[in-house]
């Protein structure tokens, strides 16, 4: 997303930031409490809070797949443009507010051009954003005259398709917290971001990218700050904090994905996959290396890896490749190139796991069929007949495989994700 939520009106502050309402009538989400007073929605708590109060949420919280009447998309919001300092926690309780629409971020909270200083402590639970161009918690200070300051103490946020954090002329100070984004872990913007000990963010895909924390670990206490137009855009920080370098993320995997080892023959490849933004796992913290890859997956594996060329027609022959689906744009790139035909003249088949066979295919096809320097190949399951045999002497050639066995290719076995990033890991990394 990586801009401003639009300006709200004062009108519209005033009111509960879901209905409309005000915070007396609203009843949309699971209760808040403040203090013994109980609340029908946590919006209705965020329109109320007092300096020095916390809000203590009662259950799970999840934002409505709808267009709010003030024009913004959110799970649960604090928005306020009142002149007032104010000072105040929201105790997640263990609970977790989460989003699941496009452009709906997981917690907003902004302040208006009017509104006074702001501190808020958030603590003990999980913010989550699951749509598109959806972070998990954005803040967004519309005062250049005060300053809006969050602390994140015990947080888990994780955003599936865009950055963890976005923050905009605004303090975020993260404290034994973790933040997960697809985009960025943290996006930010004229803001200043304390990171504490043992606080740590990891990014899922485009590591690196303008103005993000993309990985960063540290066990001292770190203030970056990012002003507009005079610091480096590219603020990818090390894991290690005796190693700041551009190159982020040499033990991504570790605090990423829980299911891979350093001993595994894949670790290296599922590093260099996410860093180029190959693959992001199949949820924020496993990337299932024993699962067979499906045509999809591989089509959309082989299209990030050519850097996501346009497709000069969008029209497929294929009936089962719906319309703005997140493969579709890849499936059109790899029919034109004549990477793959399909499974019949009108079915792609995205669903069905890919053999080793089609996998070295689709990778020969790519590079343009190059014939083999040998026409006769040491696996006794493969036959010259075989639509893969040049494919598969080829990729025994360029080391991209050596076979399952001396003998044995295993053309026919399920192609997992862990082989097919390896395949695509020593075809283009080690080129």
């Amino acid at each position: 997303m990586k801009q401003f939520i639009k300006k709200t009106a004062a009108a519209a502050i005033a009111s509960c930031i879901v209905c409309g309402a005000s915070a007396a009538v609203c009843a949309i989400e699971p209760a808040a409490s403040i203090g013994s007073v109980t609340y029908d929605s946590l919006n209705a708590a965020l329109c109320v809070v007092k300096s020095g109060q916390t809000i203590v949420l009662q259950s799970d919280v999840l934002g409505k797949n709808e267009t709010h009447p003030v024009g913004v998309h959110t799970g649960a919001a604090y928005v306020s443009n009142d002149s007032t300092d104010l000072s105040f926690t929201l105790d997640l309780h263990g609970h977790t507010i989460s989003s699941d629409a496009e452009a709906q971020v997981g917690l907003l909270i902004q302040t208006g051009e009017q509104a006074g200083a702001r501190e808020i402590t958030i603590q003990n639970g999980t913010i989550r954003a699951t749509g598109e161009d959806a972070a998990g918690l954005e803040i967004a200070d519309q005062n250049a005259a005060t300053n809006t300051s969050v602390i994140l103490n015990n947080v888990t946020i994780q955003a599936e398709q865009d950055a963890g954090v976005q923050c905009f002329s605004s303090a975020l100070h993260v404290d034994s917290s973790k933040i997960q984004g697809m985009s960025d872990a943290i996006y930010a913007e004229d803001a200043a971001i304390s990171l504490k000990s043992g606080a740590f963010a990891v990014t899922g895909t485009d590591v690196g990218a303008d103005g993000a924390i993309a990985a960063y670990q540290t066990q001292t206490d770190d203030t970056l700050t990012w002003k507009p137009d005079t610091v480096s855009t590219k603020q990818a920080m090390a894991v290690s904090p005796s190693d700041w370098q551009t190159n982020p993320a040499a033990n991504i995997t570790t605090m990423y994905f829980t299911d891979i080892k350093t001993e595994d023959y894949f670790y290296q490849p599922v590093i260099w996959a996410v860093q180029n933004n190959i693959t992001a796992g199949t949820t924020m913290s496993t990337f299932s290396p024993a699962n067979g890859c499906t045509r999809a997956q591989n089509a959309a594996f082989l299209w990030r890896a050519a850097g996501c060329p346009e497709p000069k027609d969008t029209k497929l022959p294929f009936t089962d490749v719906p319309a703005g689906s997140w493969f579709e744009k890849a499936v059109c790139w790899a029919y034109e190139q004549g990477i793959t035909a399909g499974t019949t003249k009108t079915t792609f088949s995205p669903d069905t796991t890919c053999t080793r066979g089609q996998v070295v295919t689709f990778l020969w096809r790519m590079h343009g069929s190059p014939e083999p320097n040998s026409t006769k190949s040491p696996f006794t399951d493969i036959k010259n007949s075989d639509y893969f045999y040049k494919a598969s002497l080829w990729a025994q050639e360029q080391g991209i495989t050596a076979g399952t066995s001396k003998t044995a290719f295993s053309p026919n076995m399920t192609c997992t994700r862990g082989q097919i990033v390896t395949f695509l890991y020593r075809d283009m990394a080690e080129e």
